[in-house]
């Protein structure tokens, strides 16, 4: 807000001193504003487009976001104050917001027009012709779709934009609070690592690891599911995503140990020889080499480099034999 007083305050006075009466001024104005407001709807128009296409998505739709409330600058809130938040998905919200942006710029030119119609006011035509430019620069949802920020716009794209300072399910944390419309607060129960790990491999191609990176900690990075004994490491690199390699950077940093055992007697190299993860086998090869990894037999007596070939894992073999014979 600070940068458009430097554009307003001058903008203003020099809008006063516009002769209002000089029909070639006038002529000037009616022109600068209606091409520039043009330009400004067609692009909101096109946001707009974007969307409605994008919240079509499935994981739009399904993808539950907290929003913050917007704090106002009186009274001041306590020291201790909670952070507050509205639950809605990230469709609806982002529909909000582009239905928001078009009534708000519609109505500012419906307003314009009008008391320049029915009142002769030609500051408000100067004033717009500079400041719709700035403001539609500074709403996060046109900037971001018109410098195509969002990339591909996935999941992945849009929650490195946080648009909204929003907070996802398992980023919530004791400082925050969920209110409903009443402004009654909510109860909001976190979902254990271990659910958040079954459910991370259990949505496939369709991952998003990062909401399961954000909760991982050093203190429970190698929890293990109640049902089957598997661990972030063990998943995590067994998964064809985006964000795989860094991931497991983040999971050795914190202690990730691939050597624990599911029930099956794998352990991580298993997992990446089983699925086929030349990038996972890789680093755990590179990474953990001294472990045993390669050398730890399941229920079924059987190493890594079995389970590798036994599933016609060809590009895992060879990095496994490779490896080993660089480490030999």
């Amino acid at each position: 807000m600070s940068h458009k007083l430097f554009v307003m305050i001058p903008l203003m006075l020099m809008s006063r001193k516009l002769d209002g009466e000089d029909p070639d001024i006038i002529f000037i104005l009616r022109c600068t504003y209606g091409a520039v407001q043009t330009l400004l709807m067609l692009s909101i128009a096109y946001v707009f487009h974007k969307v409605q296409k994008a919240v079509k998505s499935k994981w739009m739709q399904t993808s539950v976001i907290y929003v913050p409330i917007a704090i106002p600058p009186f009274p001041l809130p306590a020291a201790d104050a909670k952070k507050q938040y509205t639950k809605t998905t990230f469709s609806t919200h982002l529909q909000t917001q582009a239905f928001s942006l078009l009534k708000s710029t519609g109505g500012g030119i419906c307003i314009t027009v009008a008391l320049h119609m029915y009142r002769g006011m030609v500051m408000g035509l100067a004033m717009q012709s500079a400041m719709g430019p700035l403001n539609l620069h500074d709403n996060k949802l046109a900037k971001a779709i018109l410098l195509n920020q969002c990339g591909e716009g996935d999941e992945t794209s849009w929650m490195k934009l946080r648009l909204f300072d929003e907070k996802y399910p398992s980023e919530l944390t004791d400082e925050d609070e969920v209110v409903d419309d009443k402004g009654e607060v909510l109860t909001i129960k976190q979902i254990p690592i271990e659910e958040l790990i079954r459910s991370t491999w259990d949505d496939a191609v369709d991952a998003d690891i990062a909401p399961l990176m954000k909760r991982l900690t050093r203190e429970n990075v190698n929890t293990k599911t109640k049902d089957a004994g598997w661990t972030s490491i063990m998943i995590i690199g067994c998964l064809s995503v985006r964000g795989v390699d860094e991931a497991l950077v983040t999971l050795k940093s914190l202690g990730a140990k691939p050597e624990i055992t599911d029930d099956d007697g794998w352990n991580a190299l298993h997992w990446a020889a089983f699925h086929g993860s030349s990038t996972s086998a890789k680093f755990l090869m590179q990474e953990y080499s001294g472990k045993g990894l390669e050398d730890a037999k399941d229920k079924d007596g059987k190493v890594p480099l079995e389970l590798a070939k036994t599933e016609e894992n060809a590009g895992v073999v060879k990095i496994m034999q490779e490896t080993s014979r660089k480490t030999q």
